[in-house]
């Protein structure tokens, strides 16, 4: 399963639903800086793994096998790790789960998933995703109706008020962009000022007379 933006948004329950690999990183949810990935490996599938051959192709640092071995032995990794980044994730952690809690944590990465849909809903957006399948930490949303190309408010964004969001791929390219919602960007420090430039670019570029703080309606939603 790839997990890299969801692992830490929302409780995903691993054992419970059964699934034998699962792959994440440090930079989404887990709100670490880029550098670190995370396996998650089910007894059936160590199973699998182990019948394979010692090295199966995978050559050294790629092999589960190598890490499992070094753990057994009570070694700590097969390779040099990044002990930076390791104690940048573990105090990471310790806020989200301590300070935060990890329920608190969950529920706001709910309430920006709402701010952010409801509020640009309410300036004309639409979003790619039903809300019943939307993700927690991230929102595709497609290009304004006003908009020949997404790329428009992207470069805006940049400009004027320093935002960088992403463009998407293959089908929906050019028609649609991604809003990250995690991390500090999950908080009304960084959505006042994202959503009320988006509302700036339709009234600036488009010339639609969008009142001000039209997509601030979803911040005050309960939740958080």
């Amino acid at each position: 399963v790839d997990a890299i933006s969801g692992m830490g948004g929302y409780d995903l329950p691993v054992d419970k639903w059964e699934l034998d690999i699962l792959c994440t990183s440090s930079n989404k949810a887990l709100e670490t800086p880029p550098g670190l990935g995370f396996v998650s490996v089910s007894e059936r599938a160590w199973e699998v793994i182990d019948r394979k051959a010692a090295d199966g192709g995978r050559g050294w640092y790629y092999n589960l096998s190598n890490w499992k071995q070094y753990r057994e032995q009570g070694r700590y990794a097969p390779t040099t790790m990044a002990t930076s980044m390791i104690m940048g994730l573990r105090a990471s952690l310790k806020r989200i789960i301590e300070v935060e809690t990890l329920e608190g944590h969950w529920a706001r990465y709910a309430w920006a998933q709402k701010a952010v849909r409801t509020g640009l809903r309410n300036i004309g957006f639409e979003m790619l995703a039903p809300d019943d399948v939307a993700s927690f930490t991230v929102t595709t949303v497609c290009k304004h109706p006003s908009m020949a190309h997404e790329q428009e408010v992207r470069d805006y964004l940049a400009a004027k008020h320093n935002f960088t969001v992403s463009g998407t791929m293959r089908k929906t390219e050019g028609k649609a962009f991604r809003v990250s919602h995690m991390g500090r960007s999950s908080s009304k420090e960084y959505l006042i000022p994202f959503l009320l430039g988006i509302e700036e670019f339709l009234r600036e570029e488009k010339g639609i007379d969008v009142p001000l703080g039209a997509s601030l309606v979803g911040l005050e939603m309960p939740g958080y």
